[in-house]
Order: C-alpha cells, then sequence, then structure tokens
C-alpha cells in the first residue's frame, strides 16, 4: 500500500463573527474549516476568510502569481455563492484587459 504523504500541522480555533473557525496551520499552508461550510450567511465573510488563506499559502510555498492567479483564487473561494470575491475576481480582471 502506498505512503500517503503527511505534514506536521497545528489545528487551533479562534471566534469570529460568531462563530467559530478553525485554522489547520502547517509549514507552507493555512485552511479555515467552518461550520456549516456551504451556507449562505457570512458567505462575504467566508468568502474572504478562504480568500486570505489561499494567499498566504501560495505566498509561504514560494509560488509566483500573476494577477490572473490570484483572480482565479479570488472565484474559488467563495464557497459555492455569490460573493464579493467574485467582484474582486472581476475588478482584477478588467484591470488586466
Amino acid at each position: 500500500m502506498a505512503e500517503i504523504e503527511s505534514e506536521p500541522c497545528k489545528r487551533c480555533r479562534i471566534s469570529l463573527a460568531g462563530e467559530n473557525i478553525y485554522l489547520t496551520i502547517s509549514d507552507t499552508s493555512i485552511i479555515a474549516h467552518f461550520p456549516q461550510e456551504g451556507a449562505y450567511q457570512n458567505k462575504d465573510f467566508k468568502a474572504l476568510l478562504n480568500f486570505c488563506c489561499r494567499l498566504m499559502s501560495k505566498a509561504r510555498s514560494g509560488v509566483p502569481m500573476s494577477w490572473e492567479d490570484i483572480a482565479e483564487r479570488a472565484v474559488r473561494s467563495g464557497v459555492g455563492h455569490h460573493s464579493v470575491t467574485d467582484d474582486i475576481a472581476k475588478s482584477l480582471r478588467e484591470m488586466n484587459a
């Protein structure tokens, strides 16, 4: 059986916007976990925090990113709903068109 790669990480809880949010932090990445991940309430807040985590992970791993790469991460951060990160991505793409 193949060995599954693992990386030491720490899991912590923060309380923000009336919710407990859990962060998984390793040497090269950070991931936010929300209760009711796909819930519509607080969608913009969740999308923004996901977006920040995605950008921090890429910056920490030393991966250079273009504006289009950043816009793509903004879109993917939207937890399945139209959110403020979609508007950020649209603005970035219009600026670089």
